[in-house]
């Protein structure tokens, strides 16, 4: 993802990884979400999902398969739920 981010953050792509447990089953601290960006070497935001409280809107009332992927063009319209999202999906969606 992060080689993605790079390649299309100025064309409007934004990137944001949402972490909703730690190994301990509860939400990762600040210190955790920059310990993990560091170790995947990741630069776009790493975010702590407190309870799947995000996560889980995005659904569609199912499980939530992990890892998981969804595609939001920029009007907000959910592209793609729960699956894998292609760098051509990508770029079928940028401005």
């Amino acid at each position: 993802l992060e080689a993605l981010y790079q390649e299309y953050k100025d064309d409007g792509l934004m990137l944001m990884v949402l972490m909703a447990e730690n190994n301990a089953g509860v939400a990762p601290t600040a210190e955790e979400l920059t310990g993990w960006a560091q170790t995947y070497g990741s630069s776009h935001p790493i975010l702590s999902d407190i309870n799947w409280g995000i996560t889980s809107r995005y659904t569609g009332g199912g499980s939530i398969g992990l890892p998981t992927d969804h595609l939001i063009a920029p009007n907000m319209e959910i592209i793609k739920l729960n699956t894998h999202v292609t760098e051509e999906d990508i770029i079928q969606y940028l401005p």
